[in-house]
């Protein structure tokens, strides 16, 4: 019943991207070189994140050396991540439209792309930390213990935030396979 109604639902979405579905569906090369940039782009961001939200997490504050080369490691990071994470979106919009009907209704799909959303709202935060901790190391006067200690506490929660969420999407996308 869900099936029909959201088949019924999308009929004119449908019918627009009919064309790509057809062309994704018929021929093996398109389908396979999305998949693949896909996965790639995945491959490329989560691992340059993951890796650098492993060195956050391990850092501690009194290592100001470390701390040090954790700010330039993210800062050298961001633009890399971002084009890999918008390769990503856009050949993810190209799968779920190759099969829209199936993406739809798939529990899992939803949990990834909500996943998705979480990742980009700590990420936003992260660079928020990060760009605290930038001021606070340029600035003698305001280079307060505390206040330094409080907010790198505050970077790495959210780097084993995103540590989590990333293999959770991970997961999400496994479970897509088998939906």
């Amino acid at each position: 019943m869900l099936q029909s109604s959201a088949s019924a639902s999308l009929e004119p979405v449908i019918t627009l991207v009919q064309p790509w579905q057809s062309l994704y569906a018929s021929h093996s090369v398109v389908s396979t070189a999305i998949i693949f940039v896909h996965l790639s782009a995945l491959v490329a961001s989560a691992g340059l994140a993951v890796t650098n939200d492993r060195a956050i997490v391990r850092t501690r504050m009194h290592d100001t050396e470390g701390l040090s080369r954790r700010l330039s490691d993210m800062a050298s990071s961001h633009r890399f991540v971002l084009i890999a994470l918008a390769v990503s979106f856009v050949s993810g919009v190209l799968l779920f439209l190759a099969d829209l009907e199936a993406f739809v209704i798939m529990p899992a799909f939803w949990v990834k792309m909500l996943l998705i959303v979480l990742l980009i709202v700590n990420a936003s935060f992260m660079v928020r930390r990060e760009k605290q901790l930038r001021l606070l190391f340029a600035s003698p006067v305001r280079a307060n213990p505390a206040v330094n200690g409080l907010i790198w506490t505050r970077l790495r929660r959210h780097a084993f935030a995103s540590l989590v969420l990333w293999f959770a999407i991970v997961l999400a996308g496994t479970a897509m396979t088998s939906s």
